[in-house]
């Protein structure tokens, strides 16, 4: 199986298993899923910003979606997508060390950091590379 291969495979399952884990506990089980990281009882804004970043974390989901379809034509999302993971990363790391988050996020940062760094790893650089200069210079000979 080829690189590219792997690299949709991956990222497709990876897509929809972040869609249970984010906007679908967020919606539908938000007292489970923040007891689980050691959250506590949850006041009546915390269920309406549960409800929040479960709608915000569908366009993660919808763009790891979108990259496992064509992962070289879509290379900007794809960095987004890693930029966003990193800052998520970086955020969380300073809510835990304030004491903001509980230390059950840690699982969270785990999970973000390794699922980047696994995608980094997989994604046909290369590839997409060569495409962005076909498609540059095609539409530069048109112009």
């Amino acid at each position: 199986m080829s690189q590219r291969r792997i690299f949709r495979v991956y990222t497709g399952i990876f897509a929809v298993l972040m869609l249970g884990w984010w906007p679908a506990s967020h919606w539908l089980f938000p007292d489970t899923y923040h007891d689980l990281l050691g959250f506590g009882q949850l006041t009546a804004s915390d269920y309406a910003m549960a409800k929040v970043i479960g709608t915000l974390s569908v366009l993660p989901v919808l763009g790891m979606l979108l990259v496992a379809r064509d992962p070289e034509r879509l290379r900007g999302l794809f960095i987004s997508l890693l930029v966003l993971s990193a800052l998520t990363v970086g955020t969380y790391t300073h809510l835990i060390e304030t004491g903001d988050f509980p230390d059950g996020e840690w699982l969270n940062v785990g999970l973000i950091t390794l699922n980047g760094l696994i995608l980094a790893g997989l994604y046909p650089w290369r590839s997409a590379q060569k495409f962005q200069l076909a498609w540059r210079e095609a539409f530069t000979a048109h112009s």
